[in-house]
């Protein structure tokens, strides 16, 4: 048993996020590291896929980043870092602070980046994509 939980944790290391996506609806793969800072919801409509995340406070929209890894997976990544600083006659401090989390987000049709927008909202983001178009000949 714990051979085969160290091999998993060498194919973690040593893989690329991409390689662990679905590949196929019938050969699906775990994604690593997912964490559940905040709440997502995905909705498929006609021609483009809502993905509605609902964010912990304390992030702006400047800490925010989403990337298309993959046609079917959106990577949200945040970071913030915030610095306190006081100073007086007698001493000076500075109180830092970084948080920083990413999560991949499977989707379950093939997107496209063209199109897209995002807005962020009361610590919602929601994020538009367009639906890519599929070949009729596979």
């Amino acid at each position: 048993m714990r051979d085969y939980i160290d091999s998993l944790f060498q194919q973690i290391q040593e893989t690329s996020p991409i390689a662990l996506l679905p590949t196929s609806q019938s050969g699906m793969k775990l994604l690593p590291g997912v964490q559940d800072n905040f709440r997502v919801t995905v909705i498929e409509s006609d021609n483009e896929v809502v993905v509605t995340v609902e964010m912990v406070p304390g992030y702006l929209k400047k800490d925010i980043t989403i990337d298309l890894l993959h046609s079917k997976a959106l990577k949200i990544s945040c970071e913030h870092r915030e610095c306190k600083q006081e100073e007086t006659m007698q001493y000076f401090q500075c109180e830092e602070s970084f948080k920083s989390f990413t999560q991949i987000v499977p989707l379950l049709k093939p997107v496209t980046d063209e199109g897209s927008n995002a807005s962020f909202r009361d610590n919602v983001l929601e994020v538009h994509l367009k639906k890519a178009v599929e070949d009729p000949s596979q």
